[in-house]
């Protein structure tokens, strides 16, 4: 079962230049004051261990737990979400926008889940199942129900126009999908770690993880999506999904498989 829990998301520094291992900005509260925010003044936050993995972000994330409330959490840096390989956005450590030469579009989402629709020799381009996951967070995937599709639309702050008749055009899915990152590359003027949030709420309108919760270590206080109430009133992302795959009852259609976009289980991310 795909993590359906909401889980935070804070800039990972480096403490001092004597230490190369990036540390994470520490938040003084538990997603548990997700629930029930008047508590959040009884949570006691202690570093639990700190967890390496062959893939992410390259470096070791904290695990943290919370005595006050009896939970566990890890702390994600700006673009990824639990279990997952790559970001929805390429970002630094902190959330900062890293600048390359080249099309801005492949400099954003080089390396990220969204590659397959940016670079051509990218390997994503020969996964249907990569292809898939990137068209159903930005809601062009035809087997998408169209209010998910639209509440997809108000969580990226794009028109649902475009994602309705994509899902229904010729078009393969990078290449809908690449439709959809094109206009969400022309919000110059958005701050990235905001953007990234934003596709991190729609793959959770899509099933594929719990919402994510952006830490401001300035306010000292957790950011919630405006479209946060969507996540509410999505039953489906409470249930969560298997391996990977969003509930059935985001889809459309009898078992809710397409032609164009086959329906097949997803590997559990390491």
């Amino acid at each position: 079962m795909a993590n359906s829990r909401p889980f935070l998301i804070t800039p990972y520094v480096q403490v001092s230049p004597d230490e190369a291992e990036l540390r994470p900005i520490v938040p003084q509260f538990c997603p548990h004051m997700l629930t029930d925010d008047s508590t959040r003044t009884l949570c006691k936050i202690e570093l639990r261990h700190r967890r390496r993995r062959k893939t992410g972000p390259g470096y070791p994330l904290s695990v943290m737990c919370c005595t006050a409330h009896a939970c566990t959490f890890t702390l994600y840096p700006p673009g990824f979400a639990p279990y997952q390989r790559k970001p929805v956005l390429k970002l630094s450590p902190c959330g900062h926008r890293v600048f390359g030469e080249g099309d801005p579009l492949e400099t954003d989402f080089e390396s990220t889940m969204f590659e397959g629709a940016v670079i051509d020799t990218s390997k994503d381009r020969h996964r249907p199942r990569s292809a898939l996951r990137a068209a159903r967070i930005v809601g062009v995937a035809c087997d998408l129900a169209a209010r998910l599709r639209e509440q997809i639309a108000s969580a990226l702050s794009v028109s649902a126009g475009p994602l309705h008749w994509l899902s229904r055009s010729s078009k393969d899915a990078w290449a809908s999908t690449r439709e959809i990152l094109t206009q969400l590359n022309m919000h110059r003027g958005y701050v990235y770690k905001y953007q990234a949030r934003d596709l991190l709420v729609s793959g959770c309108l899509a099933g594929y993880w719990g919402e994510p919760l952006l830490y401001l270590e300035d306010a000292h206080d957790v950011h919630r999506s405006p479209n946060a109430v969507l996540v509410a009133q999505n039953d489906t992302v409470h249930q969560g999904c298997v391996s990977g795959r969003p509930s059935p009852r985001n889809r459309t259609g009898s078992g809710g498989h397409s032609a164009r976009f086959p329906v097949r289980e997803l590997p559990k991310a390491h």
